[in-house]
């Protein structure tokens, strides 16, 4: 035995190894997509939902609405467009905005969400009664005293 044959030898294994290596890795990596895809699927909480998903879940919103109330093709337009523009400026994400049925995959209501007095549909703009966390000067609390 020579040493090319060693050498030979080494290489045939370690190419073995190589493509057991790659094929786990394949493997492992399948694997993978295939539990993130699994739990992808079972989000039911809005807030976790992609855009994506959030666009298509108000797009039925919209349907039943039309549907519950005769919209007119205008007025469903531009209600879609509302949606679709508050969603874009983040404005649909909190849960206790967007009530969700996650057993029935649909919107049930979206509380800031309401008819004007035109029967067109308005965001409400919520309002923020934060106090100011700012501290006192002593000429400040002094002037307070007089």
């Amino acid at each position: 035995m020579n040493s090319n044959d060693l050498k030979e030898i080494l290489s045939t294994t370690n190419q073995e190894k190589s493509s057991i290596n790659k094929t786990e890795n394949i493997h492992n990596i399948m694997n993978m997509i295939d539990l993130e895809k699994n739990t992808a699927l079972t989000i039911n909480n809005w807030s976790k939902f992609p855009n994506s998903k959030k666009k298509k879940i108000l797009k039925q919103f919209i349907n039943d609405q039309t549907k519950q109330y005769n919209l007119s093709t205008e007025e469903s337009n531009n209600l879609d467009k509302l949606l679709m523009f508050e969603l874009s400026n983040n404005k649909l994400n909190k849960k206790s905005d967007v009530i969700y049925d996650h057993k029935l995959h649909k919107i049930v209501d979206i509380k800031i969400l309401k008819k004007n007095e035109n029967n067109s549909y308005v965001i409400e703009k919520k309002i923020s009664h934060s106090k100011s966390n700012k501290s006192r000067t002593n000429i400040e609390r002094i002037i307070k005293k007089f």
